[in-house]
C-alpha cells in the first residue's frame, strides 16, 4: 500500500533523514523523533507538498504521478498547527469546506461532514465558532476535516498535543475505525506517550542534524521582587447567558507556579486569560499587586504560538525581549536555528521561541498556555527548568496545560477546571 525507498523530504538544499519503508495494508505507523529533526517536512512530503528525493509509492503508483485533485482524495493530511489551516467561522462550515473542495455531492457531503464530526467527538459543538473553541477541539475539528473524503493515507502530524485523556480515547477509537474501513495512518509524534494506541510499525527517524534544545538561567535572581495575584469569584462568558467560567477564586504570590488544568473545552486557556488581564470578567475581581493586571507587568502567550511572533527570524524575536531589563540568560540550540524565519519553524521551535519571548521580559505575571505540547521527553523537561528559573526571579508563573505528568513536574499548586467550576487539588 505504501512502500518507501531512500525517501528524504527536502528543504531547499536540507536534505530530511533517509527513510525506508514497506506497509502492505491498513494499519497505524509511527514517526518518532525529537524536536527539530525533520518529521514535519517528511508528512508535508507525503502530502505532495515538498518535494522528495528516492521513491514513495502509494498503491503501485509514483507520489509524484498523481494529479493534485487525484491526490486530494487519497491523501489526507493534518498539520501540526491546526490553527493555521482554519478557515470559516463556525465548526460545521469548517468540515464542510473540506466537501467542498472535493466537490462531493450535496447528499454524499452531508453524511461524510456529519460522520466526520461524530467520529472526533464533536458533533454537538457543529454549530459554534471556531475562535471559541480550546486548542484541542480545534485539533480534532482538524482531523474531522480530514476525514471527509476517507482517505486511503491519513497523515497526522502531531494529532494529539493538545487533546486531553478522554478526548484521545475517542480519536483512539476513531484511529481504529478508519484503519477497519481500509485506511493507513501515519502519525509523527514528538513524544510516544501522544499516541492513544500502539503502532503496527514504528520508523524512527536518524537524526541528522542537532535536535532543538532550550534552556534558561537565573543569572542574578532577585530576592526582592514581591509580587500578588488575587482573583475573587471571577465569572464569565463569551455571549451572555452562557458562562464559561463560574467562582474563580485564588491567590499566588512571587516565585510560585500555578497550574491550571482539567479537559478540553473547560476554561483553561479563558482562565488563564482572565487571570493575565487579555479578558475582563463579567463579575468578581483579578488583580496584581493591587491592580488589574495589564501588559508589561503582565505577559500572556497563547496556545497558538504563530500568533505571538512577530518578528521575522528567531534571534529577532528574542532580541527585541531580552533588551529589556533582564537578569536571564538563554542558551538556544542549534544556533542556526534563530537565524531562520520564525513561521518556517517547526511548531515545537515556534512554541520554545514564544516562551522565551515571553519569560525574557521578566513581567510580575507570566502566563503560559500549553506551553509543552507538541515537545519532545527532553524539551519538555527543558521547558519546566526554564519555567522554574524565571519564578525563582521572583516572577508569577502560570501555567495552563492538559497534561498531568508535565503540571506534576513543574507546579506548586494545581487548579482543576471541570463544568465551569474551579477547585485546588494537591500537585
Amino acid at each position: 500500500m505504501l512502500r518507501l525507498e531512500r525517501f528524504r523530504p527536502r528543504r531547499g538544499g536540507w536534505l530530511g533523514p533517509e527513510v525506508d519503508l514497506e506497509v502492505e495494508g491498513p494499519s497505524l505507523v509511527s514517526v518518532v523523533g525529537p524536536n527539530g529533526c525533520g518529521k514535519s517536512s517528511l508528512m508535508l512530503a507525503l502530502a505532495g507538498l515538498l518535494p522528495y528525493e528516492g521513491s514513495a509509492r502509494l498503491m503501485g503508483r509514483e507520489l509524484r504521478d498523481f494529479g493534485p485533485r487525484e491526490l486530494r482524495r487519497l491523501v489526507s493530511y493534518v498539520s501540526d498547527d491546526p490553527y493555521s489551516v482554519m478557515v470559516r467561522e463556525r465548526v460545521i462550515d469548517e468540515v464542510l469546506f473540506s466537501a467542498e473542495c472535493l466537490g462531493l455531492r450535496p447528499e454524499e457531503a452531508v453524511n461524510s461532514v456529519e460522520w466526520a464530526l461524530r467520529s472526533v467527538g464533536m458533533s454537538e459543538r457543529s454549530g459554534e465558532r471556531v475562535r471559541e473553541l480550546s486548542g484541542g477541539q480545534v485539533q480534532r475539528l482538524a482531523i474531522a476535516a480530514a476525514l471527509v473524503p476517507r482517505p486511503r493515507l491519513l497523515l497526522l502530524d502531531g494529532p494529539l498535543s493538545h487533546v486531553d485523556e478522554a478526548a484521545r480515547q475517542e480519536v483512539a477509537q476513531v484511529l481504529r475505525e478508519v484503519i477497519s474501513e481500509g485506511t493507513l495512518v501515519v502519525a509523527a509524534v514528538s513524544d510516544r506517550a501522544d499516541l492513544p494506541i500502539g503502532p503496527d510499525v514504528e520508523v524512527e527517524l536518524d537524526c541528522e542534524r542537532e535536535a532543538l534544545s532550550v534552556k534558561l538561567q537565573a543569572a542574578d535572581p532577585d530576592g526582592s521582587r514581591s509580587h500578588e495575584l488575587v482573583a475573587e469569584g471571577v465569572r464569565f462568558g463569551y455571549r451572555r447567558g452562557r458562562e464559561v467560567i463560574r467562582g474563580l477564586s485564588l491567590a499566588a504570590g512571587s516565585g510560585t507556579v500555578v497550574a491550571l488544568t482539567g479537559p478540553n473545552g473547560s476554561g483553561k486557556s479563558t482562565a488563564l486569560k482572565l487571570l493575565a488581564g487579555a479578558l475582563k470578567p463579567w463579575l468578581g475581581r483579578v488583580t496584581l499587586d493591587g491592580s488589574p493586571p495589564s501588559p508589561p507587568r503582565a505577559a500572556y502567550c497563547p496556545q497558538n504560538p504563530s500568533a505571538y511572533l512577530t518578528e521575522r527570524t528567531a534571534a529577532e524575536e528574542i532580541g527585541l525581549a531580552s533588551r529589556s531589563r533582564t537578569s536571564l540568560t538563554y542558551e538556544v540550540n542549534p544556533r542556526w536555528l534563530l537565524e531562520e524565519p520564525v513561521h518556517g519553524l517547526s511548531l515545537g521551535a515556534k512554541r520554545a521561541v514564544a516562551v522565551l519571548s515571553t519569560v525574557l521580559r521578566r513581567p510580575a505575571l507570566i502566563a503560559l498556555d500549553e506551553p509543552a505540547a507538541g515537545l519532545d521527553p527532553a524539551n519538555k523537561e527543558l521547558m519546566a527548568e526554564v519555567i522554574r528559573s524565571v519564578a525563582g526571579t521572583g516572577s508569577i508563573v502560570l501555567v495552563a496545560s492538559h497534561d498531568r505528568h508535565f503540571v506534576r513536574s513543574v507546579a506548586d499548586e494545581v487548579h482543576v477546571l471541570q463544568e465551569r467550576s474551579v477547585r485546588r487539588v494537591d500537585p
